[in-house]
């Protein structure tokens, strides 16, 4: 599978191989790489959205849907942006769950609010593109910080898909008792799942019993269950870190913690907390 940087070097070359009147070129925006047409420096499709839902599309069927739909992703961004659109923006805020090492832009000046070791940002989708809130936008809407997020907490709760099992896809002696994931419909900024339990109730309830949850990336939680478990809590932990260090790019890495969903506490809390640093 191509990393994230090989596949927006492929889709361009696919892009200005067969549109080469558009110059289309890739752009990074806080830390997100948008394709953007020359031509007219309009910038449209999120790339990084693209490449964690391709479910292996062939790039050439990608670049067409990119250049099909590139006039309705800018219109889409104009209908928020110029003049800023409240209404049009409540319809589309959703949240975006990220950790104190993702690698993330102009931090400082997002919109954000602690959860846990956590951070949850207020996310705008557009088209095929999502960008992230900053102070600035919402000082230019005529809606309170409260409601936004209030309004973003329903509109992610219609996004996303039901648990599904990795045992079918691992060998049985890899998984002790299960492997679960949870994320979206679309498998992007599916971590947001952590901050609703009444899914993590129902799920809790069938299997009688706690579970660990474990941060894949900003795209989706792993769940993993079993009482021999209390026992390995390190070596999870461990795992976190290598997959995190191999396997996750820095701008999609969550967290090196280690979670559980307590039944009787009905919430999230931290069974380890583990502060990373990724410079050193």
């Amino acid at each position: 599978m191509k990393t994230l940087d090989e596949f927006v070097n492929a889709i361009v070359a696919v892009l200005q191989e067969r549109y080469p009147d558009d110059g289309f070129y890739a752009k990074t925006i806080d830390g997100i790489p948008f394709i953007v047409n020359g031509s007219a420096e309009h910038v449209g499709a999120d790339l990084r959205r693209l490449y964690s839902s391709c479910d292996g599309q062939h790039l050439q069927e990608i670049a067409e849907s990119i250049h099909e739909n590139f006039e309705k992703d800018v219109k889409d961004i104009s209908s928020l942006l110029v003049p800023v659109n409240t209404e049009a923006v409540m319809d589309a805020v959703i949240l975006k769950v990220i950790g104190k090492n993702t690698n993330v832009r102009n931090r400082e000046n997002l919109v954000t609010r602690d959860f846990l070791d956590l951070e949850v940002c207020l996310a705008v989708e557009c088209g095929s593109g999502v960008f992230t809130m900053t102070k600035q936008l919402l000082d230019n809407l005529d809606v309170s910080e409260d409601d936004l997020y209030k309004r973003a907490y329903e509109n992610t709760r219609l996004s996303f898909s039901k648990v599904f099992s990795l045992n079918s896809m691992l060998p049985v002696d890899d998984i002790p008792n299960f492997m679960y994931v949870k994320t979206t419909k679309n498998r992007f900024l599916g971590a947001s799942a952590i901050l609703y339990t009444d899914w993590m109730r129902s799920l809790a309830n069938k299997i009688g019993g706690d579970f660990y949850i474990l941060p894949s990336s900003t795209h989706e939680i792993l769940l993993l269950a079993g009482k021999e478990l209390q026992e390995a809590t390190d070596t999870i932990v461990k795992m976190i870190e290598e997959v995190n260090n191999n396997e996750v790019d820095d701008t999609e890495l969550l967290s090196y913690s280690l979670y559980k969903y307590s039944r009787e506490n009905d919430c999230v809390e931290i069974v380890k907390e583990v502060k990373y640093d990724t410079e050193g």
